[in-house]
């Protein structure tokens, strides 16, 4: 649920700025206090732009974490079943993106007073989300042993 729910949600923004693309290139949309804008960019990197112009192996190593999680599904989805619905909804969405336009569709941009952040997506937040969550998480015991 939560994987379909990350997959359309960020289907759905992209298609939007996409179909904004122009005037959102040009004319950000402002949120809030001004630091926070919708903006459009094409990004063929991963993170922060690394790896620009990398794009077939960025899809190619997508595809590949998202058949080992496939294939590891009982011993990784079962346990943390929302995180592995956002990394792998994340992924897949960037992954589309990549296939089908040869590029991601960046939109959020943060303006925070000491830096710049650099532009991202739904799909960007849920595999950041997920990639936390697990990092940030210990795990639990199912039984006691006795030495």
């Amino acid at each position: 649920m939560v994987f379909m729910c990350i997959l359309l949600f960020d289907g759905i923004t992209k298609y939007y700025v996409r179909l904004h693309a122009s005037s959102l290139a040009s004319e950000p949309i402002r949120l809030g206090c001004d630091r926070i804008r919708v903006t459009y960019t094409q990004n063929t990197g991963a993170a922060w732009s690394l790896f620009q112009g990398h794009n077939f192996g960025l899809a190619l190593l997508g595809i590949i974490i998202l058949l080992i999680i496939f294939w590891k599904r009982f011993q990784t989805i079962a346990v943390r079943p929302i995180v592995y619905g956002l990394l792998c909804g994340g992924i897949l969405g960037n992954v589309i993106d990549r296939m089908c336009y040869g590029y991601v569709t960046d939109f959020i941009d943060i303006y925070l007073p000491f830096y710049h952040w650099p532009s991202f997506n739904i799909a960007d937040s849920a595999i950041c989300i997920a990639v936390c969550s697990l990092l940030f998480s210990t795990p639990h015991c199912t039984e006691s042993r006795v030495a």
